[in-house]
């Protein structure tokens, strides 16, 4: 989104529709939708089949996935207390089971 530029009040108003084109030709913006339609499709699977008490706490186990991805992908340090609180929601995850 770095590429579109600073979009201010009076920026948006005024070329709202260039905006809109320029966002909608963004490859990125596809590539995203198509994962989150993806993972609402996944998430209404694993609804029909777990009870909602199991299924939602799982859901927790995003933040472990999305901090191995920023570490390994986008090189971002990872802190002592953020692995401690990552490790406190697994067990939180664990111990729901």
């Amino acid at each position: 989104m770095n590429k579109i530029g600073l979009i201010t009040k009076q920026t948006l108003l005024n070329n709202i529709w260039e905006i809109v084109s320029r966002v909608a030709s963004n490859p990125n913006i596809w590539i995203g939708l198509f994962f989150f339609f993806f993972s609402f499709l996944i998430w209404l699977v694993i609804l029909s089949r777990v009870n909602l008490s199991l299924a939602y706490p799982l859901v927790s186990m995003n933040y472990i996935l999305l901090m191995i991805a920023s570490k390994f992908i986008l090189n971002e340090p990872i802190s002592p207390s953020r692995i401690l609180g990552t490790a406190i929601i697994c067990l939180g995850v664990i111990l729901m089971k």
